[in-house]
């Protein structure tokens, strides 16, 4: 795996088919599923042939994971696949200014 060349097609040719069948069981053929911190896209590759009629929503931060993800995108031809730039959200000093209060989930 020296090349870059040869981690890309790893990365292309890479599939998780033992969690397939329970991923056409449980998810609906048009639902739409967000791949958070999808890294080079093995699960939004799974998630993409499962959902046919729906869409998937890869979000990655890092600059060369989400350039190999896109990579695996375009030459998948996943039609109902984007890939999107994932930035950091900048955490509140205290959890009211977020809008988020713990307190309230009590």
């Amino acid at each position: 795996m020296g090349s870059g060349s040869s981690l890309f097609s790893f990365f292309k040719k890479q599939n998780d088919a033992a969690i397939l069948p329970l991923v056409e069981q449980h998810v609906p053929k048009d639902a739409v599923i967000i791949d958070a911190d999808a890294g080079a896209g093995t699960f939004t590759k799974l998630f993409a042939g499962a959902v046919p009629h729906g869409h998937v929503y890869a979000f990655e931060p890092g600059k060369a994971l989400r350039s190999i993800l896109a990579k695996v995108i375009a030459v998948r031809n996943l039609r109902n696949g984007n890939a999107y730039h994932a930035r950091p959200v900048r955490r509140a000093s205290r959890p009211q200014e977020s809008g988020y209060d713990p307190r309230g989930w009590r």
